[in-house]
């Protein structure tokens, strides 16, 4: 019949709309009994069949934007944290970045410290050394001196960069993520550039460093001959004044002159030069009075001889004038009556 095999039909599809969004309030079968007119019957089973297509159409519905909800929600969490991730990657490339420049303006400062410590403290030494050593040389020396000191005043190096702290971030936004990125983009840029400047400021120091040392080198080279000069210069001196000159020398020639073991050295020099001339003086001194004492000698045995040949010829011998030190009185002569 018929309008049972349409009865059927309507039946299994709300079984397949109670299987997608779930059994709603089925039409019972009292009232699907009441309705005797075969015309109405199929008009019921029409309305039936329009709401099982609504329903399975809203199900659809509901379903679809209850998975692009989800989608959404899972792609927009992804991307927060990717770049989260990305900017904390960025934080910590800056942090590095700023933590190596730091490192070498501490350095570049501490050697520039060095370098000055050095150009002041051999003032003393070389004040020293003035009197014992060449003068023009030493001039030079302490000309070099005064200009690397000039020089190293006006390098210039950079300062420290102050180092990165996050600001506040919205994580929920990919904007504000996104503009912290950029802003810690722009500080590794800018720490970036202050490399140069320390190269420059290297450069200036390790060339004054450079100069400075080799005129002290200069300096230290011409401390030998003139050594040798003042040897030459004291003929008369004991060989162990000579011996402790050549040592002086060379404990001068191999020492640091910056460091307290180079001064030292520098004032051992200084000591025995002086013990050198002093021996100098006193061996001049020594062969001066050896010489009036001869000399004085000489003139009392001619005074002598004098005296004892006046008195071989019958007369007193004439009173002579007691000579002066150092000008003793010249022999009488014997032809005088």
């Amino acid at each position: 019949d018929a309008a049972p095999r349409g009865e059927r039909r309507s039946e299994a599809e709300a079984a397949r709309v109670r299987l997608l969004v779930g059994a709603r309030a089925e039409p019972s079968e009292q009232q699907g009994l009441t309705v005797t007119s075969p015309r109405t019957r199929r008009r019921a089973h029409r309305l039936r069949d329009w709401a099982s297509v609504l329903s399975v159409g809203m199900a659809v519905i509901a379903l679809g934007a209850v998975t692009t909800i989800a989608l959404y929600s899972l792609s927009t969490s992804s991307a927060v944290a990717d770049v989260r991730i990305a900017l904390e990657n960025a934080e910590a490339v800056l942090v590095d970045e700023t933590e190596s420049v730091n490192r070498a303006i501490t350095t570049l400062d501490a050697s520039l410290a060095t370098q000055r410590a050095r150009a002041e403290g051999l003032a003393g030494p070389l004040t020293e050394m003035d009197g014992y050593s060449d003068g023009a040389i030493h001039l030079s020396t302490e000309s070099a001196r005064s200009t690397s000191l000039n020089v190293l005043g006006e390098i210039e190096v950079p300062g420290l960069v102050q180092g990165y702290r996050r600001p506040e971030i919205d994580f929920r936004s990919l904007a504000s993520v996104g503009t912290a990125i950029d802003a810690v983009n722009a500080r590794s840029i800018d720490v970036a550039d202050v490399p140069a400047g320390i190269e420059v400021a290297q450069g200036l120091l390790d060339a004054e460093r450079a100069s400075f040392d080799s005129a002290i080198a200069a300096f230290i080279a011409s401390i030998g001959p003139y050594a040798a000069s003042e040897i030459a210069a004291a003929p008369d001196v004991e060989e162990s004044f000579r011996v402790a000159m050549a040592e002086a020398v060379v404990a001068v020639e191999a020492s640091n002159p910056f460091a307290p073991s180079g001064v030292k050295a520098w004032r051992g020099y200084v000591a025995a030069v002086d013990a050198l001339r002093a021996d100098q003086v006193r061996a001049v001194e020594e062969a001066a009075a050896a010489r009036l004492a001869v000399q004085r000698l000489e003139a009392a045995r001619a005074e002598q001889e004098r005296r004892e040949q006046s008195w071989n010829q019958g007369r007193p011998p004439e009173p002579v004038a007691p000579a002066s030190p150092g000008h003793p009185a010249p022999p009488a002569d014997p032809a005088d009556p």
